[in-house]
């Protein structure tokens, strides 16, 4: 036989082999094929993709069951879809699952925080086959899920070989780390590093441990120490510490005074940016983590502005609780209530309610309250006080102790009622808190805020003091004092106290709030009084009278003095006359202090009468509640316009006392005499009790009664209204409503309305009523501005005339 056909033959015989060997194996099921085998071979190398091809196209014949499922779902996980691993592994029944397939779901259900799920794998893997690999996943899934008792049971049942008790010593370290006995899982690690040194897993629980017991800096230490390559925790420990720093920060600001306060934060704030560049892009969570400790610190830092930038140029994302109501702080501090109240909400609805920081919900209040939202305010403090009990069960010691959250909910409690206008009953519960802590600082602040409130700025300066001579370095009451010292006109002091306050805390929301008091206090001002009558004769067939009064204040000069300017102008139209006018002008100066107010003015006539005239008044209070008043002027404006006519001139001088008991009552008495040019004299006097009936968030009711009386001569030859005696008394009532608020800025309107009874010597009484309505817009210290409608009638020489007025006041700082 030639070689030519000897290997012909051999060709032949070895291509019908191959293609009987294919074919045998073609008709054997696939687990039993040697290319599957070389496939999974290949997969246990790190290519999984041939045998996924290989099941995949099988699983199209028919769904897959025993080895070869268990193997599908396991290379799934090795594939990097372990996503899909778990979807289909939960549409079939884990019994019918290898204690390998098992184990391997058990751990991707875990990475995927699935834990009620990988608690239930891992229990059909150890009923199938106990190992202590599958004990240890058990139990860290149990701890996983919260059940760290439970997890402890399972391994105190495990057996293990000596070579596998490494395992089960690392799954009881991992259980206590995260269970709440962190006392015990210390000494267990510690025992447990000594047994097994530089083992990574321990070293790993071990740091872990450290951060949960708060000690970022031992837990960086130990990883350093530990030689542990881990970067993720590396990273965290430094995201811990900083975070510490933060809560030490907080400490640190509210004992410290000055700059001083700040140095932790700051170095926080320096740390926080250089781990923050240094994390990894794909470091999500971490990055997040980072982004809200730098939040926190910015606002703690009180640079509001800068954390509201921050926040709004991150990409969405869910932000921890704790950073929301941060950012929430700092929308409130930058006066935008409506972003604070979302951020606060959605913070306490994933908070759960006895976790949640007071402070949170104080600042939710707040909030509410400079948005206008007083129902929403009243119910959110309403709830805290619900939630908040006196006593609490402390867990450290194990006893009953006074919550010191209790106080400071009833603090705000009692504030809020006097922001909101109920004073009295603010009142009350300041002074039953103090009864029983009398020398609480927080509270006497409080008191002194109150009494500032209530229109008492001396009393609340002498609260002030006394606090700042027990607690020197009492902010809340450095920043309390100054505000008073300003509205009780102590100016020089004022200034000493707004730079003390200054120096303590210049980055308070409260600290820049009296800045911009004491700034505008010391701007000039411009007040300007106009009124027009539309209608109505006033008796006198008077008509179409107007009247505005402007002066212009220089700012303050040595603290005490101002100088000013003062216009006067008024016109009236007359049925049976030609038309009247009154025009002066003229300067002045004006001291105020905190016990003596006075003024004094020249003035000339510009309506072409060249007359000089001029005023001078002075105001003495030696308290709070008292007023005496003396007033005398020389050409006086309060001649009848009518009397113009005549060239009718005059002096006016006037007294009044005024005692004022709280902002819920007050009395006024007033006596004047007007002495005339053509022989006339008007004496005059009345007297009123104001009273507050009702206060709320956005009403109030006060009555005024009043009553008057007057007596001139009888000269019947006088143009002018001119009755020989003449009383009125008469009941207002006054209402109030908030119609609008934002921060400081604030619009009320009210509606007055009267109801008298005039008597006019020779005439008899009549019934004189008088309704008026009126805004006003308030823009914190700076400036407000009143302006209104009113109809009135009145009894004049028997007869009754009816008549509408507009009228308007400015005030405002320039």
């Amino acid at each position: 036989m030639s070689s030519h056909l000897r290997y012909g033959l051999a060709v032949g015989f070895f291509f019908t082999l191959g293609t009987y060997t294919q074919a045998a194996q073609a008709d054997l099921p696939l687990w039993k094929q040697s290319a599957y085998s070389n496939a999974i071979q290949a997969a246990r190398g790190g290519s999984p993709q041939a045998a996924l091809d290989m099941l995949e196209a099988e699983q199209q014949k028919a769904p897959l069951t025993g080895p070869l499922l268990d193997d599908y779902l396991t290379l799934l996980g090795w594939a990097g879809r372990q996503d899909e691993a778990l979807q289909k592994a939960h549409a079939v029944d884990p019994a019918t699952l290898s204690p390998d397939a098992l184990t391997q779901l058990g751990r991707i259900a875990r990475d995927r925080h699935d834990y009620p799920y990988a608690v239930t794998l891992y229990r059909q893997a150890l009923a199938k086959l106990s190992t202590a690999d599958r004990s240890a996943g058990l139990a860290m899934a149990l701890s996983d899920s919260g059940d760290s008792a439970a997890a402890l049971a399972v391994l105190d049942a495990a057996k293990s070989a000596p070579k596998e008790e490494l395992v089960l010593v690392r799954a009881r370290a991992y259980t206590l780390t995260h269970s709440p006995d962190l006392t015990g899982g210390l000494a267990y690690l510690q025992s447990s590093r000594e047994r097994y040194p530089n083992d990574p897993d321990l070293e790993r629980s071990y740091t872990e441990l450290l951060l949960r017991l708060g000690a970022p800096q031992s837990a960086s230490l130990s990883l350093k120490q530990g030689r542990l390559l881990d970067q993720d925790l590396s990273n965290q420990v430094e995201l811990d510490r900083i975070a510490y720093a933060s809560r030490w920060g907080d400490a640190e600001e509210r004992s410290e005074q000055g700059e001083a306060r700040y140095k932790t934060i700051d170095k926080a704030l320096v740390d926080s940016k250089a781990v923050g560049s240094q994390l990894p892009v794909d470091a999500t969570r971490q990055q997040m983590t980072a982004l809200a400790d730098r939040l926190v610190l910015l606002q703690q830092r009180n640079r509001s502005r800068e954390a509201i930038q921050l926040y709004e140029a991150q990409p969405s994302g869910t932000l921890p609780p704790y950073a929301e109501a941060a950012v929430a702080d700092a929308y409130l501090n930058s006066e935008q209530p409506g972003r604070a109240i979302e951020l606060y909400q959605h913070a306490l609805a994933s908070t759960p309610t006895k976790e949640a920081p007071i402070d949170w919900r104080l600042g939710l209040v707040n909030a509410y309250v400079d948005a206008g939202q007083a129902d929403n305010a009243e119910k959110a403090m309403e709830q805290l006080k619900a939630d908040t009990p006196r006593i609490r069960y402390d867990v450290p010691s194990k006893q009953n102790r006074y919550n010191p959250d209790y106080g400071q909910a009833m603090q705000a409690d009692a504030m809020l009622q006097a922001y909101y206008n109920r004073t009295v009953l603010a009142q009350q519960k300041l002074d039953s808190m103090l009864d029983e802590a009398p020398h609480n600082a927080g509270l006497r602040s409080n008191h002194g805020a109150l009494a500032l409130l209530r229109g008492q700025p001396r009393e609340a300066v002498g609260i002030y003091t006394r606090v700042l001579v027990d607690e020197p370095d009492y902010t809340d009451a450095k920043i309390g004092l100054a505000g008073a010292q300003i509205d009780s006109h102590d100016f020089a002091a004022a200034e000493k106290s707004v730079a003390a306050a200054n120096a303590a805390a210049p980055e308070r929301k409260s600290t820049q709030k009296l800045n911009q008091e004491w700034h505008w206090q010391n701007r000039p001002e411009l007040v300007v009084d106009w009124g027009k009558d539309l209608s109505g004769t006033r008796g006198t067939d008077q008509s179409k009278e107007w009247s505005v009064e402007t002066r212009l204040y220089s700012a303050p000069i040595d603290y005490n003095w101002r100088i000013f300017a003062r216009a006067y102008d008024s016109r009236a139209s007359f049925d049976d006359a030609p038309d009247a006018r009154r025009d002066t002008a003229g300067a002045g100066v004006e001291y105020r202090s905190a016990r003596l107010s006075a003024e004094a003015a020249l003035t000339t006539a510009t309506d072409g009468s060249g007359r000089v005239g001029g005023f001078v008044a002075g105001a003495w209070t030696p308290d709070d509640h008292l007023s005496v008043g003396l007033r005398h002027e020389e050409d006086t404006d309060a001649i009848p316009i009518k009397g113009r006519l005549t060239d009718v001139h005059g002096r006016n001088t006037a007294a009044e006392l005024a005692y004022r008991v709280d902002d819920t009552r007050q009395f006024n008495a007033t006596a004047n005499t007007i002495a005339m040019s053509d022989g006339n004299r008007r004496n005059a006097l009345s007297a009123s009790w104001t009273e507050r009936w009702y206060a709320g968030p956005t009403y109030r009711l006060d009555t005024i009664l009043s009553a008057e009386a007057s007596q001139n001569r009888d000269i019947p030859s006088v143009q002018y209204f001119n009755p020989q005696s003449d009383n009125q008394v008469g009941l207002t009532a006054l209402q109030d409503w908030l119609l609008w608020r934002n921060g400081d800025t604030t619009l009320n309107h009210r509606l007055g309305l009267y109801l008298g009874s005039y008597y006019q010597q020779g005439f008899g009484s009549g019934t004189s009523w008088l309704a008026y309505y009126e805004q006003e817009w308030a823009w914190a210290s700076r400036a407000s501005l009143r302006y209104g409608f009113a109809r009135n009638s009145h009894p004049y020489d028997g007869g009754n005339d009816a008549g509408n007025r507009v009228y308007m006041n400015l005030d405002w700082r320039l």
